[in-house]
């Protein structure tokens, strides 16, 4: 059974040239039955593509020999989280499959009441040092009330909102000493308001109490 040859070899090429096609630049090399493909992906989605493409979809009879496909190269490297009401939202790109997973476990450990929105795609081009930043501002991130972060290359953004003027001050001293030493941080942390009844309760207090009444 199975097909003739030349439509094995046709099915073969036509598989190769698809993965090819996703490709912003690379090389295939089919060899017999012996498919080596080398190159950058065009974008996040063809990598995936080419990625399930070689390890699910082979056509009968083709062997990998050999996948160096990487994914895109991208510039600026941005990476955002956001915490609000019970949700984290973690997008942009991420250097690894092992940083992915690795931020996922973090932000699961750090908010374990919250739904984590995961929409991280893989690219090729973050700075030095930046896991160690992504880990830093995720864990003061969890120090606010609701915040958000954004790394744009070695220039990290953080905003949010604080229970009180020392968390405020803390969470924005942290992230500036405990990023890489390449990194520049801007850090706008504004103190939750108490309400109204709450601030008038407590002048009454200490009016009452004062001594030097």
């Amino acid at each position: 059974g199975g097909l003739p040859p030349s439509q094995t070899w046709l099915g073969s090429v036509s598989f190769a040239l698809l993965q090819l096609g996703r490709l912003r630049s690379g090389t295939i090399h089919l060899s017999g039955n012996k498919l080596k493909i080398t190159g950058e992906a065009e974008t996040t989605q063809s990598y995936q593509a080419v990625k399930t493409a070689l390890t699910a979809q082979l056509p009968s009879g083709l062997v990998l020999a050999g996948n160096d496909v990487t994914p895109p190269v991208v510039k600026p490297f941005v990476w955002r989280a956001k915490y609000l009401g019970g949700l984290i939202s973690l997008d942009g790109y991420v250097p690894s499959e092992a940083a992915h997973a690795q931020i996922l476990v973090q932000a699961r450990n750090l908010f374990p009441e919250a739904k984590v929105n995961d929409d991280m795609k893989l690219a090729i081009g973050a700075p030095e040092g930046w896991e160690w930043a992504v880990s830093a501002s995720l864990t003061q991130l969890h120090r606010l009330e609701s915040g958000r972060i954004r790394l744009k290359g070695t220039r990290l953004e953080i905003e949010g909102i604080a229970a009180d003027k020392k968390t405020a001050e803390d969470v924005a001293a942290s992230v500036r000493h405990g990023l890489p030493p390449a990194y520049r941080s801007t850090e706008t942390i504004k103190v939750r308001k108490v309400r109204s009844e709450e601030r008038r309760v407590g002048k009454e207090c200490r009016s009452r109490w004062s001594p030097y009444h």
